[in-house]
């Protein structure tokens, strides 16, 4: 089974140096350790800045937003959620869970039509993510 750190750690070239990726990234060689061994999950901001200061390519990037969205979904929500592997599918699949998400944190603050709002406008997100050539 792929770990999202084992995906950072392999497409770490050989010769760059965790501490180097550290500095890149700006976070502690510590924390970058634990996300390659896997005790640790970054933030989305960081998955960004490693995603893009390893290179990684676009297939493996989906890869890694998929393990990292199946890491935060709640224990109880996980158990009846499969995300796709489908690039498509999966892109999808993590806006739908990202809305709920934010409707579970936000439900007491907002409306019906704000809640509306908040789905429409991550599906023009997702939209515009998956019409990328």
């Amino acid at each position: 089974m792929t770990t999202l750190g084992k995906l950072l750690a392999a497409a770490k070239a050989p010769w760059i140096a965790q501490h180097e990726v550290a500095a890149g990234v700006g976070v502690s060689p510590e924390h970058i350790r634990r996300i390659f061994l896997g005790t640790s999950y970054p933030s989305g901001e960081l998955l960004e800045y490693l995603l893009n200061a390893l290179e990684v390519p676009p297939d493996r990037r989906l890869v890694a937003w998929r393990l990292l969205a199946e890491h935060q979904l709640d224990p109880e929500v996980r158990a009846h959620v499969t995300l796709s592997p489908h690039p498509d599918v999966l892109l999808r699949d993590i806006a739908a869970l990202a809305a709920v998400e934010a409707e579970n944190v936000l439900r007491l603050q907002l409306d019906a039509r704000e809640r509306k709002a908040l789905r429409e406008a991550l599906e023009q997100k997702l939209t515009a993510a998956v019409s990328r050539p």
